[in-house]
């Protein structure tokens, strides 16, 4: 149907076509041309079937054979159909019906070639839209790939025929050469060393053949000027026009030799350390137990039993210190990393040998716990040289013990005039007191004066008496600030009488800027002690007898002197003397200054001696004012 969708206008068609044939007909008619109804219905009918459908046809059919009948059959204008009329009726409407037939195939066939023509519209533009979006798409991935190409710092390349068919500016510049001098003109061998040659045409032939899935080897490249490189070539088998080629990558791996060199290098380093050093590297599972140790396990009399085992299980002193080792399990246990961790191992011998041990925890990179890694060293020699040292220090402190109960001993004349002074002093104050309290009226002011002075002077007589004591004390002394100068002038009352008995004119020279320092008071009256002793049996032969005593501050350190007019030193002995047993008395020990130096060395100090000019000797010593290096007691 072409135009006419309504029903109205479909079968208006029908009438209006009879309409105009029937007008046609009548001049027709008139000029007694009797055939023209047929063909002008017949071509009405055609023309309702052809535009309007079969069933406006067929209200064409009925509406042309009524008008046929009506106005051009016998009777005229009357429906009456005359016998001799039938097959001519009869024929009209077999033709129209014909003509409805007809129409309609050609409709249908119009429409089934309309329908291919539409369908075959639509699928050629979906075939032009498809293939310009290819071409698109083939357009955008050469020009990806161009770009890709010619930055990538990888060089590519395409093999045709044994020839180089692309080659990206990375690949021409690695061997020197422009895009020009390659492509088309060089095959893969020309740029490969010529003993490496043979490999590369049997994978090239190998991969073109099917043989190998796809190409990965390494060779040596030969630039253009003639220098070699070491190169890794990847490459696929690919089909392109027919033809089979290679399509790959080629890199430079000049650094990468040179890394896995020196990392070869640095792992054969850290073997030749871990298998000559001293300590050993082990390593633990998440169980704690030893998994690896390197070289030789420690000489622990247990190496059979050292892979597998765990430490506590190697340990003699497990048992024995349990706090020591509760607080070690609880650093494992919370996966925190140690550092030398001590413990005993016992020997088949009988002996112990003591182990140091560090390690840090290991993860994966979800946090799983893996164990342990660390190193082991042997102690033992550290661990003997300590008791060794504490030993020392302790017959260092008897000695020096008995050294200061020795010089109190000889002292004993001094100390007996210190104690004798007040006793009498409260002597005489007792007695003036009792004579002021036994008058008629006693004189209660003066007694209570002559009291008061009996308790300062029994004071005096305690602190000399508490002195005493401290320095025939063997208990550990503390370090405590100490002012210098009360010190010096602690010593000189004690050894007052000794002077006066020996004509000794004592002088001292303070300074008046010291600050307190950090030191054991009571080892420090020692040396001063031995230092003025020293100094006044030196000096039993001279004529003038003068002892000086002076501090001062310089930098850091306080200084005291003790200077005599004595005998000096003989010549070579400023150093000689501090050696243990060598003394120039002839009934001395040899200790007293060795023991005076170990002390004011133990301080953080320094003791030394010069000769004076013309007579006697200086002995000097320092103590730092603050002296963070020492703990708090001794």
């Amino acid at each position: 149907m072409h135009g006419f969708q309504s029903p109205v206008a479909r079968y208006g068609l029908a009438a209006v076509s009879v309409a105009v044939a029937l007008s046609v007909c009548f001049p027709m008619q008139y000029y007694q041309f009797r055939p023209a109804p047929v063909p002008l219905f017949t071509f009405a009918i055609a023309l309702t079937a052809w535009y309007a459908g079969n069933g406006p046809a067929a209200v064409a059919i009925v509406l042309s054979s009524l008008c046929i009948d009506y106005f051009f059959l016998e009777p005229y204008y009357s429906f009456a159909i005359n016998s001799e009329d039938l097959p001519y009726f009869f024929i009209f409407v077999t033709w129209g019906v014909t003509v409805i037939g007809f129409s309609a195939s050609r409709r249908r066939i119009e429409n089934n070639l309309r329908q291919v023509r539409e369908e075959l519209a639509n699928r050629a533009a979906e075939l032009e839209a498809a293939n310009k979006r290819a071409e698109e798409a083939l357009s955008e991935i050469n020009e990806r790939f161009r770009v890709l190409a010619e930055s990538s710092l990888s060089g590519i390349y395409l093999v045709l025929e044994g020839v180089l068919r692309y080659a990206n500016p990375a690949l021409a510049g690695m061997f020197g050469y422009t895009i020009e001098e390659i492509v088309d003109r060089l095959a893969p061998v020309d740029l490969v060393y010529p003993d490496d040659r043979p490999l590369v045409l049997e994978n090239i032939r190998r991969r073109i053949e099917g043989d190998i899935e796809g190409i990965r080897y390494e060779c040596r490249g030969l630039r253009k000027g003639g220098s070699v490189f070491p190169i890794e070539v990847h490459g696929r088998r690919i089909e392109l026009r027919g033809r089979i080629g290679i399509l790959g990558t080629l890199a430079d791996i000049t650094d990468r030799r040179r890394a896995e060199d020196e990392l070869r290098a640095s792992e054969q380093r850290f073997r030749d350390f871990a298998e000559t050093a001293s300590d050993w590297l082990w390593e633990s599972g998440p169980n704690h137990r030893f998994s690896r140790i390197s070289g030789k396990p420690p000489d622990w009399g247990v190496s059979g039993k050292f892979i597998g085992s765990r430490r506590w299980e190697l340990a003699a002193d497990f048992e024995d210190e349990p706090e020591k080792w509760r607080a070690h399990l609880a650093v494992l246990d919370a996966h925190q990393p140690f550092r030398g961790f001590r413990f005993r191992i016992a020997r088949p011998d009988g002996s112990a040998l003591y182990t140091s041990v560090s390690g840090k925890p290991l993860f994966e990179a979800n946090g799983k716990f893996l164990g342990y890694r660390g190193t082991a060293s042997d102690v033992t020699a550290e661990v003997r040289a300590e008791q060794a040292e504490r030993a020392l220090r302790e017959t260092q402190s008897e000695l020096a013990h008995v050294t200061r109960v020795t010089t109190l001993g000889e002292l004993s004349a001094s100390i007996a005039h210190e104690l004798n002074q007040p006793i009498g002093a409260v002597m005489n104050d007792a007695n003036a007191g009792l004579r002021w309290l036994d008058r008629p009226s006693p004189n209660l002011t003066e007694a209570r004066e002559a009291f008061e002075s009996i308790v300062k002077t029994a004071n005096r007589a305690a602190e000399v008496i508490e002195r005493i004591r401290a320095l025939t004390k063997k208990a550990p002394v503390q370090k405590i600030e100490t002012n210098i100068n009360e010190v010096i002038l602690e010593v000189a009352v004690l050894t007052r009488a000794e002077m006066s008995r020996n004509r000794v004119t004592l002088r001292t020279q303070f300074a008046d800027d010291l600050p307190p320092v950090h030191t054991h008071r009571i080892e420090l009256q020692q040396v001063l002690l031995n230092l003025i002793i020293n100094a006044i049996e030196a000096m039993e032969e001279s004529v003038i007898r003068d002892l000086l005593i002076a501090s001062r501050k310089d930098g850091s350190n306080v200084w005291i002197q003790v200077c005599d007019s004595g005998r000096g030193l003989e010549p070579g002995t400023s150093d000689r003397i501090f050696q243990a047993f060598f003394t120039t008395k002839p009934s001395g020990m040899g200790m007293g200054l060795a023991i005076c130096r170990t002390i004011i060395e133990g301080l953080g100090g320094k003791l030394s001696a010069r000769a004076n000019a013309p007579r006697g000797a200086t002995f000097e010593f320092s103590i730092p004012i603050v002296p963070t290096v020492f703990s708090s007691t001794q």
